[in-house]
């Protein structure tokens, strides 16, 4: 990636999430509210997806000896092909982060236990991400919160369509 179309791809790819990430802005700031739903993936989320992919990339690839931290994935190598998968991983955020797709907001639940899961993982997120500890945890939990909140979000859209209108 430190040259060549590698490098090239590379840097169209971030110009695009840029670009994709500035979109979302503006459509944030124009465009009404819905209180339970996200329309598309927020950037913040995606930035956090960007990194963890990334650090998981770099610990479970060819520098694997820079990280300390515990292997949870035990002697997992792969390789520089994912990392070279990176470009294609950050148009696919940029796609996501501009999509009509409802992604539910983490917000306060009628259970207990889900409040208590979203206060853990969301103190556990921020403490490892800022030592840069887990990034395999980091990855998966903001994968399983896209992916499992995309389906819930697909599964409540006509609620949430239906809301928005109620609001304009």
């Amino acid at each position: 990636m430190a040259s060549g179309m590698g490098r090239l791809a590379l840097l169209g790819s971030a110009a695009l999430f840029v670009m994709a990430l500035a979109g979302r802005l503006v459509r944030y700031n124009i465009s009404p509210s819905d209180r339970r739903f996200f329309s598309g993936l927020p950037s913040t989320l995606c930035g956090a997806l960007a990194m963890s992919f990334f650090l998981v990339c770099l610990k479970y690839g060819p520098q694997a000896d820079a990280f300390t931290d515990p292997r949870l994935l035990g002697g997992l190598d792969i390789g520089r092909l994912a990392l070279q998968t990176y470009p294609l991983y950050l148009v696919v955020m940029a796609v996501l982060m501009l999509s009509p797709l409802r992604l539910p907001k983490v917000t306060r639940r009628e259970r207990a236990f889900w409040n208590w899961f979203q206060i853990i993982n969301l103190v556990g997120g921020y403490a490892l991400g800022a030592f840069r500890w887990l990034p395999e945890y980091l990855f998966a939990l903001g994968l399983g919160y896209a992916v499992v909140g995309l389906v819930v979000g697909a599964l409540h859209h006509d609620e949430s369509v239906q809301a928005e209108a109620a609001t304009r």
